[in-house]
Protein backbone atom coordinates (compact mmCIF):
# COMPACT_ATOMS: atom_id res chain seq x y z
CA UNK A 1 0.00 0.00 0.00
CA UNK A 2 1.08 3.27 -0.77
CA UNK A 3 0.01 6.96 0.36
CA UNK A 4 -0.34 9.62 -2.94
CA UNK A 5 -1.22 12.92 -1.63
CA UNK A 6 -2.05 15.75 -4.34
CA UNK A 7 -2.70 19.33 -3.60
CA UNK A 8 -0.51 21.49 -0.70
CA UNK A 9 -1.46 22.29 2.55
CA UNK A 10 -0.32 24.48 5.91
CA UNK A 11 1.00 20.62 7.19
CA UNK A 12 2.84 18.96 4.33
CA UNK A 13 6.20 19.87 5.73
CA UNK A 14 5.73 18.87 8.89
CA UNK A 15 4.08 15.65 7.31
CA UNK A 16 6.93 14.79 4.91
CA UNK A 17 8.95 14.83 7.84
CA UNK A 18 6.92 12.69 10.19
CA UNK A 19 6.34 10.17 7.41
CA UNK A 20 10.15 10.09 5.87
CA UNK A 21 10.83 6.01 4.86
CA UNK A 22 7.10 5.48 4.32
CA UNK A 23 5.90 4.49 0.83
CA UNK A 24 4.32 8.13 0.64
CA UNK A 25 4.65 10.53 -2.08
CA UNK A 26 3.63 14.00 -2.21
CA UNK A 27 2.90 15.44 -5.09
CA UNK A 28 2.30 18.82 -4.96
CA UNK A 29 -0.89 20.48 -6.65
CA UNK A 30 -1.85 18.75 -10.06
CA UNK A 31 -3.55 19.22 -13.35
CA UNK A 32 -6.79 17.48 -13.98
CA UNK A 33 -5.23 15.21 -16.39
CA UNK A 34 -2.77 13.94 -13.93
CA UNK A 35 -5.39 14.24 -11.46
CA UNK A 36 -7.76 12.24 -13.53
CA UNK A 37 -4.75 9.13 -13.79
CA UNK A 38 -4.37 9.36 -10.44
CA UNK A 39 -7.91 8.55 -9.60
CA UNK A 40 -8.00 5.79 -11.94
CA UNK A 41 -4.75 3.91 -10.60
CA UNK A 42 -6.04 4.23 -6.91
CA UNK A 43 -7.93 1.44 -5.29
CA UNK A 44 -9.64 3.79 -2.86
CA UNK A 45 -9.94 7.29 -1.59
CA UNK A 46 -9.52 9.05 1.45
CA UNK A 47 -10.69 11.99 2.59
CA UNK A 48 -10.55 12.94 6.49
CA UNK A 49 -11.43 16.85 6.32
CA UNK A 50 -13.46 17.88 8.91
CA UNK A 51 -14.02 21.58 7.38
CA UNK A 52 -14.71 20.87 3.63
CA UNK A 53 -18.08 21.96 2.54
CA UNK A 54 -18.73 20.48 -0.50
CA UNK A 55 -16.29 17.88 -0.86
CA UNK A 56 -15.76 18.56 -5.01
CA UNK A 57 -12.30 16.09 -4.97
CA UNK A 58 -14.82 13.51 -3.19
CA UNK A 59 -17.17 13.85 -6.31
CA UNK A 60 -14.54 13.52 -8.64
CA UNK A 61 -13.21 10.74 -6.84
CA UNK A 62 -16.61 8.97 -6.99
CA UNK A 63 -17.24 9.89 -10.82
CA UNK A 64 -13.98 7.73 -11.38
CA UNK A 65 -15.61 5.10 -9.71
CA UNK A 66 -13.34 5.11 -6.35
CA UNK A 67 -14.95 4.15 -3.02
CA UNK A 68 -14.54 7.00 -0.59
CA UNK A 69 -13.64 7.58 2.90
CA UNK A 70 -14.70 10.80 4.67
CA UNK A 71 -15.47 12.10 7.83
CA UNK A 72 -18.74 12.59 9.93
CA UNK A 73 -18.17 16.78 10.16
CA UNK A 74 -18.64 18.77 7.23
CA UNK A 75 -20.41 18.42 3.99
CA UNK A 76 -18.55 15.63 2.01
CA UNK A 77 -20.65 12.92 4.33
CA UNK A 78 -23.64 14.62 2.57
CA UNK A 79 -22.22 13.02 -0.64
CA UNK A 80 -21.74 9.43 -0.24
CA UNK A 81 -23.77 6.58 0.36
CA UNK A 82 -22.64 5.11 3.68
CA UNK A 83 -21.38 1.26 2.91
CA UNK A 84 -23.09 1.99 -0.52
CA UNK A 85 -20.40 4.57 -2.53
CA UNK A 86 -17.93 4.60 0.78
CA UNK A 87 -17.72 4.93 4.29
CA UNK A 88 -18.64 7.81 6.70
CA UNK A 89 -15.29 7.62 9.59
CA UNK A 90 -16.33 8.97 12.93
CA UNK A 91 -13.87 10.96 14.50
CA UNK A 92 -10.27 11.91 13.58
CA UNK A 93 -8.15 9.42 15.30
CA UNK A 94 -5.23 8.07 12.79
CA UNK A 95 -5.24 4.82 14.06
CA UNK A 96 -9.00 4.45 13.62
CA UNK A 97 -8.94 5.80 10.12
CA UNK A 98 -5.53 3.73 8.80
CA UNK A 99 -7.94 0.38 10.13
CA UNK A 100 -10.48 1.86 8.11
CA UNK A 101 -8.45 1.59 4.64
CA UNK A 102 -7.17 -1.44 5.57
CA UNK A 103 -10.55 -2.95 6.16
CA UNK A 104 -11.50 -1.69 3.05
CA UNK A 105 -8.54 -2.25 1.07
CA UNK A 106 -8.69 -5.97 2.24
CA UNK A 107 -12.32 -6.01 1.24
CA UNK A 108 -12.14 -6.61 -2.22
CA UNK A 109 -16.01 -7.41 -2.64
CA UNK A 110 -17.14 -4.62 -0.43
CA UNK A 111 -14.67 -2.09 -2.54
CA UNK A 112 -15.59 -3.52 -6.20
CA UNK A 113 -19.79 -2.88 -5.18
CA UNK A 114 -18.52 0.62 -3.80
CA UNK A 115 -16.59 1.32 -7.26
CA UNK A 116 -19.74 0.52 -9.15
CA UNK A 117 -22.19 2.51 -6.97
CA UNK A 118 -19.75 5.15 -6.55
CA UNK A 119 -19.75 6.03 -10.62
CA UNK A 120 -23.70 5.38 -10.41
CA UNK A 121 -24.43 7.74 -7.90
CA UNK A 122 -22.32 10.36 -9.24
CA UNK A 123 -24.39 11.16 -12.53
CA UNK A 124 -26.63 12.46 -10.79
CA UNK A 125 -24.57 15.51 -9.67
CA UNK A 126 -22.68 18.06 -11.51
CA UNK A 127 -20.88 21.25 -10.23
CA UNK A 128 -23.56 23.42 -11.98
CA UNK A 129 -26.39 21.61 -9.82
CA UNK A 130 -24.52 21.58 -6.55
CA UNK A 131 -24.02 25.55 -6.93
CA UNK A 132 -27.19 26.04 -8.10
CA UNK A 133 -29.03 23.98 -4.86
CA UNK A 134 -26.17 25.98 -2.73
CA UNK A 135 -27.64 29.22 -4.17
CA UNK A 136 -31.10 28.19 -3.33
CA UNK A 137 -30.05 27.79 0.09
CA UNK A 138 -28.46 31.28 0.40
CA UNK A 139 -31.10 33.41 -0.96
CA UNK A 140 -33.94 31.18 1.60
CA UNK A 141 -31.49 32.18 4.28
CA UNK A 142 -31.32 35.78 2.53
CA UNK A 143 -35.00 36.48 2.39
CA UNK A 144 -35.83 34.91 6.10
CA UNK A 145 -32.99 37.31 7.31
CA UNK A 146 -32.47 40.08 4.51
CA UNK A 147 -29.11 41.64 4.47
CA UNK A 148 -28.85 44.99 6.36
CA UNK A 149 -27.11 48.08 6.21
CA UNK A 150 -23.62 47.67 8.81
CA UNK A 151 -24.54 50.56 10.58
CA UNK A 152 -28.75 49.23 11.18
CA UNK A 153 -26.84 45.98 12.07
CA UNK A 154 -24.29 47.42 14.45
CA UNK A 155 -27.17 49.95 16.10
CA UNK A 156 -29.07 46.70 16.66
CA UNK A 157 -25.93 44.44 18.20
CA UNK A 158 -25.94 47.56 20.62
CA UNK A 159 -29.30 46.31 22.40
CA UNK A 160 -28.48 42.62 22.53
CA UNK A 161 -26.97 41.90 26.39
CA UNK A 162 -23.08 40.68 25.43
CA UNK A 163 -22.35 37.20 26.96
CA UNK A 164 -18.87 36.55 27.89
Amino acid sequence: IALIIAGEGPYRERMIEALAGLPIYFLGVQPDRVLARLYASADLFAFPSRTDTLGQVVMEAQACGLPVLVSDEGGPQTIIENEKSGRVVPGIDPAHWAGEVERLIDDRASRTAMSQHAAQRLTRYSLTDTFADFWAQHETISAVQPHRPQAAAAEDASKVPAFV
